[in-house]
């Protein structure tokens, strides 16, 4: 797997639209449930982190 960096400004720019790639919140349960805010758009991956990836990035880059 190719890891590349993209900002934030980048990232946003490509949510919702067909070239958006898969964002994945990978904090801690703890983490989690502690914040009272959630990342737009961005899945919880259950089980192995790259399976889940695999499964639902169907060809989109991934961020996590």
């Amino acid at each position: 797997m190719d890891t590349v960096s993209i900002d934030t400004r980048s990232l946003y720019s490509l949510l919702g639209s067909p070239q958006a790639p898969l964002v994945l919140d990978v904090r801690r349960d703890p983490a989690f449930e502690e914040d009272n805010h959630l990342i737009a758009g961005a899945l919880r991956p259950s089980g192995g982190l790259a399976a889940f990836a695999a499964r639902h990035a169907q060809g989109r880059p991934v961020v996590a």
